[in-house]
């Protein structure tokens, strides 16, 4: 049962696919409104989505931008980029992460020094928000196979 899961897992989600889920939970978790004055994640987008597997622990890397923007009256029309790496494992047995890792660098646009002093607080949260993503995408990986 083992080797089809397997294979099954990284057909469904390997490559570009894992891309998906990934901007689907850091828009879902609204990275952008956790900074003062910002209200809108214009974009995330991951350009790149890397999934291994060694013994039971699938690693995860992906690597892409976020753009928040403002449009309120202290920042108005404001923006910042930057540049997002996100890191993972998992138990491929008990679909729990092992360890997250979320980081921003390359931080810019006209009001990046807001998000240089909120940035590690905004890691950690988007941190949880992907484990809970990587969880449940392997949870659903593992009930659409034994369905």
């Amino acid at each position: 049962m083992r080797p089809f899961f397997v294979f099954f897992l990284f057909t469904a989600i390997a490559g570009q696919a894992v891309a998906g889920p990934i901007d689907e939970a850091l828009t879902a978790a609204e990275p952008c409104k956790v900074l003062p004055e910002f209200d809108t994640t214009e974009s995330i987008r991951i350009e790149r989505a890397d999934l291994s597997l060694r013994r039971e622990v699938f690693s995860l890397r992906a690597e892409g931008f976020i753009d928040c923007r403002t449009r309120g009256s202290g920042f108005s029309g404001g923006n910042l980029t930057a540049r997002v790496t996100i890191t993972g494992t998992v138990d491929s047995r008990t679909c729990e992460p092992t360890e997250v890792d979320i980081s921003f660098a390359n931080i810019g646009g006209s009001s990046g020094a807001i998000w240089a002093t909120q940035k590690e607080a905004t890691e950690e949260n988007l941190s949880s928000v992907i484990s809970a993503a990587l969880k449940a995408g392997c949870q659903q990986g593992l009930a659409d196979f034994l369905d």
